[in-house]
């Protein structure tokens, strides 16, 4: 499904290979901890937060844009927010 998603699909395909990594590592370090139930619970929560959030920001009722006012005034990019010269 990744070839569907807005972006670049060399990006996307990049971004899954590493949430996979992250994934596998995380989930040893939880099964350690937890047991296999309390693990099992907590990491199908969380996928189904983030489907939510992912398929919000999919069909455009979120923006991406407000990440901007969390960044310091002095990184911000002197280009205006949808134009072309930074391309």
């Amino acid at each position: 499904m990744n070839k569907y998603y807005e972006g670049s699909i060399y990006i996307n395909f990049y971004l899954d290979g590493v949430a996979g990594i992250v994934g596998s590592s995380l989930s040893l370090l939880t099964y350690g901890f937890l047991r296999m139930r309390w693990a099992y619970g907590i990491s199908l929560s969380i996928t189904l937060i983030f489907t939510v959030l992912i398929l919000i920001y999919q069909q455009g009722y979120a923006s991406p844009h407000w990440v901007g006012g969390l960044v310091p005034d002095d990184s911000k990019s002197p280009y205006d927010e949808d134009s072309e010269e930074d391309r």
